[in-house]
């Protein structure tokens, strides 16, 4: 799909798909099974009935086994909108629930083809619907991924000398 109205293409590099057994992100008493997609970070993607189960996201979810990321790991909660279309929130480690994650969008539209069964050559595109909007994400036979969508100012703000003489 080209890029119009504003919208622009990025190269996201290559996906790579871990297998790890038992993979589980929890909160509070809900699980789920989730796919290991690396996007160069990593990325734990749970696909659920309703995008409210994945609760506040003011902090991370528990995701086991215990150890399979230990310097922290974006989690990706997914719901199905239609043939090649889901939507998604996600906790960014370190950050906590963002409007939209560009590596996440990717990563969703990876686990999203593995559970249609297209396997780790899937190509074509997928709608990503994040708070923030609509992505689109394109997928390629030899694992590259692009990344379509809006670059739109979201917020402004000003800096107070004191804060940056810290």
């Amino acid at each position: 799909m080209p890029a119009d109205g504003g919208d622009i293409t990025a190269d996201m590099g290559r996906r790579t798909v871990r297998e790890v057994d038992g993979l589980r992100v929890t909160v509070g008493e809900r699980s789920w099974e989730a796919t290991d997609i690396s996007m160069g970070n990593p990325h734990a993607v749970a696909f659920v009935d309703d995008l409210a189960d994945a609760g506040t996201l003011l902090e991370a979810p528990r995701v086991s086994p215990r150890g399979t990321y230990p310097d922290g790991v974006n989690v990706e909660f997914v719901v199905e909108r239609g043939p090649r279309h889901v939507a998604m929130r996600v906790h960014e480690r370190g950050s906590g629930e963002t409007r939209s994650c560009g590596t996440g969008a990717c990563a969703v539209a990876v686990a999203a083809a593995l559970r249609d069964g297209e396997g780790e050559s899937a190509s074509g595109w997928w709608t990503v619907d994040v708070p923030g909007g609509r992505l689109r994400v394109r997928l390629h036979e030899d694992g590259r991924v692009e990344l379509c969508g809006p670059a739109v100012i979201v917020a402004e703000g000003v800096l107070g000398p004191n804060l940056l003489a810290r």
